[in-house]
């Protein structure tokens, strides 16, 4: 879901970012779209970030989502399993947002890469979790493919505990 489509075009051209039988790409407002599908995810991928305006937190997150009614609307979209991926620039307002997520999602994890000044928060629809024996074992495999521009097990290690 992407309300500019020149994101949607920057995303095909510099990361192949392409629909496909599992990938479906919206370009519209999120929020209006969760409201009317009746569609279930196993995936939702949050980046929401404009240029800081009176309608958006200091960041530029725009305000309406960050409310528990999106939120919640984020919830009823997933699939059981399914997560929210939120990634999140740091700013004055990142504590509070994540205790608005972690008020609607049952499992939260929140990870800070040292590399990055983004946070990344996973908001799972469910309490079900894999023991930290699969989730490492699953990140090796994911990083011997290769070409994501990260570790995956590396971030596993820079999770708040």
């Amino acid at each position: 879901m992407e309300i500019d489509p020149a994101v949607v075009a920057v995303a095909r051209e510099y990361f192949g970012t392409m629909p496909g039988p599992r990938t479906r790409i919206f370009t519209e407002d999120g929020s209006d779209f969760l409201r009317r599908t009746p569609e279930r995810y196993d995936l939702i991928l949050m980046d929401a970030h404009l240029h800081p305006s009176e309608q958006t937190d200091s960041e530029g997150l725009p305000l309406r989502l960050r409310t528990a009614a999106f939120l919640r609307d984020l919830h009823e979209r997933l699939r059981p399993g399914g997560v929210v991926l939120f990634n999140m620039i740091e700013g004055s307002g990142t504590a509070a947002y994540i205790n608005n997520i972690r008020a609607v999602f049952p499992a939260v994890e929140v990870f800070r890469p040292g590399w990055s000044s983004n946070v990344v928060v996973v908001g799972a629809s469910s309490v079900s979790r894999l023991s930290e024996d699969e989730l490492r074992k699953r990140a090796r495999v994911l990083d011997r493919r290769g070409g994501y521009g990260f570790s995956f097990e590396r971030l596993l290690d820079e999770r708040e505990k």
